[in-house]
This record gives C-alpha cells, structure tokens and sequence, in this order.
C-alpha cells in the first residue's frame, strides 16, 4: 500500500472523449461511487479522461497513489479509440499479451447470435500479462483485473447494462474479498418538493457547520430536494440514533413539502398518497406532453390509482377532449389560470377520476412574452369537488422546464390526495 493512503479508499475514472465533450451524460461513475460507499469506501474523486493511452496511464497511476481501489469504466471495445487495456498495461508497468482462449469466447459470442466476428474484436483478446479477466456475460468486452502500486485497480466496459452485474461480481468477490465487508457511515435522506435551497438552508443550518456530526448536506436536482444527515460517529448505534434524530427535525421544519426518505422518487409517494386516500388520477397535459402521466406509470402498481392520460397539445384539442370553451381559451389565451381550471375539470368529468391534474405552459425556448414568459406553467387541480389552480415559472431549458412542471404536477396531486394543499 502506498504511503499515506488509507486502505478504505476508492476513486473513480470513467474514459471516453464523448464523456469530456458532454454528449452522453456518465451515469457509470455515480452507480460505481454509490456502490462503493454502500461498502464504507471513502470516494476521494471522481475523473473523466480522454481515449489516449498515456492519459489514461496517468490517471490511473495518480489515483493508485491515492486510493486503495481504482474503478474504471469505458474504453474497453474493438475500435481504433479504445485504449484502456494499454492505459492499464503502462500504469502497471506491463505489456500485453494476446490470450487465445478469450479470443475463442468472442468467437463463441458472435456465433450464438449468427453473426460473423470482425477482425477488430482481436484487440478485444488483449491483456496486461499480469492482469486477469472478468467475465462479461452480455457482451464482447471482458473487465479486466490488475495490481498498479499496491492498489487494486478494475477496467470495466462503458455499456451500463455490461457493467452493472461485473461491478456486482468485482465488488464482492474482489473488494469484498480483499478488504472485508463494511458499511457506508449513518445517513438519512429527506427528500421535499417546492422549497429552494436557501431556505432549506436557514432552517436546518445548525446541522451544517464543519465540525458538526451529524453534519447535514444539502443537494438540488430539477426540483427535488434532498438533504442527507450522516454521522461519522465511532460508535455505529450511537450514530444511527443521531441521524435519525436529525432525520425527524429535518422533517418537521420541513413540513408538508417533504414527499419521503431515502431514494424514494415523487411519483411513487404521489402514487402511494393516492393509494393510502383510496383516490384515482387522471392528467391533462400540454406543455409537458405527457410526461406526467409517463412518470405515474413507471411506478409499479400504479394502474390502481391512475386511469388515463390526454394530451391536448392544440386548443382544438382542448375543447374537443377535454370541453374547454373555446371563448374561453380566446378571451384568456391557452396559458392561463381559466384554461388549466378547465381542463382539470374536464380530464375529470370525461375519465371519472377523483383527481385531476392539467398543465398548460410555455416551454420555451420560444413563444414567450413579457406577460407569458417562457417557464410559465399554470397547474389546475380538481379533488373533492373543488379546483385549485397554481402559477409557477421555471427557469431553464425546454427539457428542464417540462420535467419540473411534471414534477410540480405530481407534487400538487400528492398533496390534494393527502389532505396538505393549503399548508404550508
């Protein structure tokens, strides 16, 4: 082991020009260093490199100085820029070599499915002499195992669904058997919607100084919330209490905008509220297109609570499945208070639904004005007999506002359903 590394440590690289240049988003290195605090590792970075063997020859060889394991992710197919079996092999100070039995399991591979092997999978048989396969059951490019300064350093494939079961083999037979079971610290997530962050701040913000403990953090992502209680107390029952104490007062300063804990997502509470009410939804949507009847339905179960959605994108469209009027829709304008009352009301009497949502908006990037600005989204509500109606204007882009108007959206049902509309 390397001086002055401790042997819990872990970092992170994920390899690929298309990483650094932003068109695909990495979601390899958050499953990975979630994983790895999950076993009490503490993850000291998280790296995006580039294609060139020496860059990630580099990286590597840093973060072996650092950290005790060392996950890849990426760069390990059959084309001219898949370079991390060479990064790994100059890290390592090694050379590769090519092993013909795995050459033979990508032979087999390709005629399982009927189709004929390319010559550049060859590169795919390549190892450091000293490294050792993992086995990759979904597809051609096998993980790779290797030692680089004491470290145990892992090269697993880019595609998500390759590398989830070998980083679940990796993690247990390798980290798990190297450096024996443990736990991530104590936490407690609290997750809310509708607050900002500033004022999430000022009321838990006792709970954040330096050498608190527990020490509360607070993250925000399209609306969602999260604050996360840990404690890094020596003693473990001593600091499952202290989090959970801190949990419970976060949740009352909170109120009735905190939706659940843990990795709870808004549209299963949304859908659990409405299951606990014995309630139906319905959705009316416009400028969202039907995303939030789409996040309604990727909870399982949720065909018990939720009936339909319609998506009336044009005004013809709105009087003629939903009854708005179209003098209505004239004299207000289809992004209006009157427009989203009516089409909640509509989605309801048309469906049978005890609930109804709609959203009307301007999604942007164009048809805003200085009266509509783009962001402006109008949400109605129909339960119990009664229409609410809310105005909201979001900032960002066409994607960002759509997927905070549903989430605003699920939240308003959430609450109408538990009974909390008017509480704040």
């Amino acid at each position: 082991m390397a001086a002055g590394r401790d042997e819990r440590t872990a970092v992170v690289l994920s390899v690929g020009e298309e990483l650094l240049a932003g068109d695909i988003r990495d979601t390899n290195r958050e499953e990975v260093a979630a994983a790895l605090r999950e076993l009490g590792f503490d993850v000291r970075g998280l790296r995006t490199v580039g294609d060139g063997a020496e860059e990630i020859a580099e990286a590597v060889t840093a973060a072996a100085a650092r950290a005790s394991v060392v996950i890849l992710t990426g760069g390990l197919g059959p084309t001219e820029d898949d370079r991390t079996r060479h990064g790994l092999a100059r890290a390592a100070s090694d050379e590769l070599v090519f092993d013909e039995e795995e050459l033979g399991r990508i032979a087999d591979l390709f005629a399982r499915v009927g189709r004929a092997m390319s010559e550049s999978n060859r590169v795919q048989a390549y190892r450091p002499s000293r490294a050792r396969w993992i086995e990759n059951r979904h597809g051609t490019a096998a993980g790779l195992r290797a030692e680089v300064a004491g470290a145990l350093v892992v090269a697993l494939p880019g595609p998500p669904f390759e590398m989830r079961p070998m980083l679940a083999e990796v993690l247990l037979e390798d980290v798990v058997g190297r450096f024996g079971p443990g736990a991530a610290p104590p936490r407690v997530k609290v997750r809310a919607h509708g607050l900002s962050e500033s004022i999430v701040g000022e009321r838990v913000r006792e709970f954040m100084g330096e050498g608190a403990d527990p020490r509360v953090g607070i993250t925000v992502s399209g609306g969602i919330l999260t604050v996360t209680a840990t404690s890094h107390a020596a003693d473990r029952a001593s600091a499952e209490r202290a989090v959970e104490a801190v949990g419970r007062t976060v949740a009352e300063r909170l109120g009735p905008n905190v939706y659940g804990r843990g990795d709870v997502t808004l549209e299963e509470a949304t859908v659990a509220s409405l299951r606990r009410a014995g309630m139906t939804c319905a959705t009316a949507e416009s400028c969202t297109g039907g995303l939030v009847a789409s996040l309604l339905t990727r909870v399982p179960g949720s065909s018990d609570v939720f009936l339909e959605g319609c998506v009336t994108y044009s005004n013809a469209a709105k009087s003629a499945r939903l009854g708005v009027p179209a003098e209505t829709i004239e004299r207000h304008g289809a992004v209006s208070e009157e427009v989203a009352r009516a089409m909640a009301e509509g989605i309801v009497r048309t469906s049978g639904a005890s609930v109804g949502v709609s959203l009307t908006g301007v999604a942007g990037p164009g048809g805003g004005t200085a009266e509509k600005p783009v962001g402006l989204v109008w949400l109605g509500l129909r339960v119990d007999g009664v229409t609410h109606a809310r105005r909201i204007v979001l900032p960002g882009d066409r994607e960002t506002v759509q997927l905070r108007a549903a989430r605003a959206a699920l939240d308003l049902v959430r609450r109408g359903a538990s009974g909390t509309l008017g509480v704040r």
